[in-house]
């Protein structure tokens, strides 16, 4: 039989084994990718879940009770009040820009009554139309509604923010709510095993350094309630200072609610529920808008103006007497004659049909 040398027989194990090597380092689980997959399918199971992104802040946790004090927030609470108060000014102000594109008309009438001669009338009319030849009124207009829209950004974040103090002061409520109950259980539960120990020591089973640990722990147990229902009264009173009230309690819910995960993940919502940054843009556009109109208030502008006056002894001399009057009078006239032809024609061709 032929038989292999010794060292060729070594060097063949050597290689089978630096390839078995290889082959298990090429083979080695990437952890770091398994855990991020893993992380994906989680969000996507909860995306699963949730079916929609949420729209307010006060649909992450589901509860009746956190929704009405969040509307009674709002309705008390002078901050947010101001703010809103302060957009129904700015969208006032964006009305009255827009009107600016508009023809001015003014109408006056006079009665001026002489001793010994007849009452005179006088009636009056003028209008006046700036031609926006630089666009510079609608650049106005626009810088009027960026003020707006950046109200808006800052009305949004403050009804977010006192959402969420409300939220965080609720679910501390409910977490203080539930500390005080559990302490309360370890307190009674070291009461009574002090008051075991303390007949064991008197019938003589137990030593003096039993019953001192029991005693040090109830006692620290009380302490400890104490601190805890202390901390539950000051929230009590931050979330009243919250919701407006001066003297009262606050429901609070025995089991922790259940709250949604947020998806900090995605970029889309994220930048959505970013009200501050939506208000810095808006700011930047309508002092962009301002900076137009100052440079188009050095070009020439152009402004039409007619007016019109009559004066008789009656009121309807001084308003229908000039032939103008008369020609504004017939136009609504001829309007709603042609409207009322065009619905003849209209029925009599239906009428023909059937």
């Amino acid at each position: 039989m032929y038989r292999l040398p010794c060292s060729k027989v070594v060097l063949t194990a050597l290689c089978c084994l630096v390839i078995a090597g290889c082959s298990s380092l090429s083979t080695r689980t990437d952890y770091l990718a398994q855990a991020d997959s893993e992380r994906q399918n989680v969000v996507s199971k909860f995306e699963m879940e949730v079916g929609l992104e949420t729209a307010y802040l006060n649909e992450l946790v589901n509860s009746h009770d956190l929704d009405a004090l969040i509307v009674e927030a709002r309705a008390a609470n002078p901050d947010f009040q101001q703010t809103r108060l302060s957009l129904q000014i700015l969208r006032a102000q964006y009305r009255a820009t827009q009107a600016d594109q508009l023809p001015d008309v003014e109408a006056g009438f006079v009665a001026n009554n002489t001793d010994g001669l007849d009452t005179a009338y006088t009636g009056t009319v003028s209008i006046s139309w700036e031609l926006d030849l630089w666009s510079k009124i609608s650049d106005e207009a626009s810088a009027a509604a960026s003020d707006v829209a950046e109200q808006l950004a800052l009305y949004q974040a403050a009804r977010d923010t006192l959402a969420a103090e409300v939220m965080q002061g609720w679910l501390k409520l409910v977490n203080l709510n539930r500390s005080v109950a559990i302490e309360k259980q370890r307190a009674e539960l070291l009461e009574k095993n002090e008051q075991w120990i303390l007949q064991r020591y008197r019938s003589g089973l137990g030593d003096l350094e039993d019953l001192d640990s029991a005693q040090s722990s109830a006692a620290s147990a009380r302490a400890t309630l104490i601190a805890v229902q202390e901390s539950l009264q000051q929230q009590q009173r931050a979330l009243n200072l919250l919701l407006g009230r001066s003297q009262a309690s606050t429901v609070i819910s025995a089991d922790y609610p259940q709250v949604l995960l947020p998806l900090s993940d995605l970029a889309e919502q994220t930048l959505q529920r970013r009200p501050d940054l939506k208000a810095a843009y808006m700011a930047i556009r309508a002092n962009d808008f301002r900076t137009s109109v100052a440079y188009k208030d050095m070009l020439p502008s152009i402004n039409l103006e007619t007016a019109l006056s009559e004066t008789g002894t009656s009121p309807s001399d001084a308003l229908l007497r000039n032939p103008v009057w008369s020609l504004l009078g017939q136009l609504p006239r001829c309007a709603l004659d042609r409207r009322i032809d065009g619905n003849a024609s209209r029925f009599e061709s239906q009428s023909s049909d059937y």
